[in-house]
């Protein structure tokens, strides 16, 4: 059966259960599908003034609208119609064909399977318990005697003892650096002003120190800011000995300064 929609201009198809909306002195038009009336259009226009026309050239795309509408609203399960006194031996069906496998044959594997030949190790067996037991003589001669112990271990820990100081950690900068490497360092810190200030330190002090924000400026401060320049000369003329280790001349601008 189709109803004519007033919205979209045309008939639509429908079930028998489908459910009007109607209120006083409505029109239902309703049709059996595929039948035509010469008089369809001045029905339409008596009942529905404001219907669009039924013209196919100019409602195309009110048909596709309607129809695409009515499939939404209706929930259509497909039947298979079968003619039971038919001869034919096709048999029409829906779903998908399960895949049929002839027993004792297995797919072919994508991986291949892991063969361990085990009659090899059982053979082995007899020969390995039949081998005498070195490992155990081996490990008691290797073994040392408990009254050696203290003094090879005496002799071992003096023996591995550093001749020097171990290397900086890179949270120690700078301590243990002397004024004279560290000015070199102030200079190339003052002359790259196109890299960033942490690769800057890592050409002045290498790789071994850690660039800390907070503890560079407090150290440049004592050579910027809070030292002279005689002080300064002086340290850097102390080299590599104790009054031209960098702790000491901190020390020394603190007690010049009062602090």
């Amino acid at each position: 059966m189709e109803l004519y929609s007033t919205i979209h201009g045309t008939f639509i198809g429908i079930t028998k259960e489908y459910v009007h909306s109607v209120a006083t002195d409505s029109v239902v038009l309703l049709r059996r599908p595929g039948v035509q009336r010469p008089d369809l259009d001045h029905i339409i226009s008596t009942f529905f003034p404001s219907a669009k026309s039924l013209h196919l050239r100019y409602n195309v795309s009110g048909e596709r609208a309607a129809v695409r509408a009515a499939y939404k609203q209706q929930d259509v399960t497909p039947v298979i119609m079968v003619d039971d006194d038919s001869d034919s031996e096709v048999e029409v069906t829906s779903g998908k064909r399960p895949i049929k496998r002839e027993p004792g044959v297995s797919p072919p594997r994508r991986r291949p399977r892991l063969s361990i030949n085990t009659s090899l190790s059982q053979s082995l067996v007899p020969a390995l318990s039949a081998m005498p037991s070195s490992s155990a003589t081996l490990s008691s001669s290797a073994t040392p005697s408990p009254s050696a112990t203290p003094s090879s271990s005496s002799t071992l820990s003096t023996s591995l003892t550093p001749a020097t100081t171990p290397p900086l950690s890179p949270k120690t900068w700078p301590r243990r650096l002397y004024v004279s490497d560290m000015a070199p360092g102030f200079a190339v810190m003052q002359s790259n002003k196109h890299l960033s200030h942490p690769e800057r330190f890592y050409l002045a002090f290498g790789g071994e120190f850690k660039y800390v924000q907070g503890t560079w400026n407090e150290n440049a401060a004592y050579w910027y800011t809070h030292s002279t320049p005689q002080q300064r000369e002086e340290a850097i003329a102390a080299g590599r000995t104790a009054p031209g280790l960098w702790s000491e001349f901190r020390q020394r601008v603190n007690a010049a300064r009062g602090q």
